[in-house]
């Protein structure tokens, strides 16, 4: 690859907002996983730990709802490159404007990350983040898997980590709104990501009785 500058379609703008909490709810079907948006924080503030992972997630292998939890509800993509039969934990930067390849999962961000996961002792960490490092996904047999998630609105190479790009993120949003309209349209106000709030009310044409 000659330059590492990947540039910013100039057709998509940022398409997440509030932190990436748009994306944390396509990382958990249209419902967030058990997440942080971004490794900062207090703690990350005191060991010096800038905001470079951008969401943190666990998934755990029975979650189940009857709306949005279907087996054909998720990520189509995050199913072929991880197990969902056990425990994962997904380190996601969200890249919407120009990157470095060089930078993306930093060996000090993947290290804060895993020990603010909780898969394994804080005294293996470092030893599991360095094996991390060499490739997108780490399974630990019959017990956890901890893949690395970039999303950005391009890249020319998806060698140790997966991708998704941003059109990718937003067609799978619009497509659960499709299929459960009248649920999403319902409960529209309780998601606390304004984008899938806006999201839902663009998808969805009820016929809403006037008063």
């Amino acid at each position: 690859m000659h330059g590492r500058r990947v540039a910013r379609p100039k057709d998509i703008r940022q398409s997440v907002s509030g932190g990436t909490l748009g994306l944390r709810l396509w990382l958990g079907r249209d419902r967030p996983m058990l997440g942080a948006s971004g490794p900062c924080g207090a703690g990350a503030r005191a060991t010096r730990i800038s905001s470079d992972c951008d969401i943190l997630a666990v998934r755990f292998p029975y979650v189940y709802e009857p709306i949005g939890g279907q087996p054909d509800d998720w990520d189509t993509t995050l199913q072929q490159s991880l197990v969902f039969g056990l425990t994962l934990g997904v380190i996601c930067e969200v890249k919407t404007g120009t990157y470095d390849l060089e930078d993306l999962f930093r060996p000090q961000y993947v290290e804060y990350s895993l020990g603010r996961l909780g898969f394994v002792p804080y005294s293996k960490v470092s030893k599991v983040a360095a094996r991390l490092r060499r490739v997108a996904v780490l399974t630990e047999a019959g017990q956890w898997q901890i893949g690395k998630l970039l999303i950005a609105n391009e890249c020319n190479t998806t060698k140790g980590f997966i991708y998704r790009d941003l059109r990718s993120v937003r067609g799978f949003l619009q497509r659960r709104i499709e299929k459960y309209p009248e649920e999403k349209y319902r409960d529209r106000m309780f998601f606390d990501s304004v984008l899938f709030q806006g999201l839902i009310d663009l998808t969805v044409n009820l016929d809403i009785p006037s008063e």
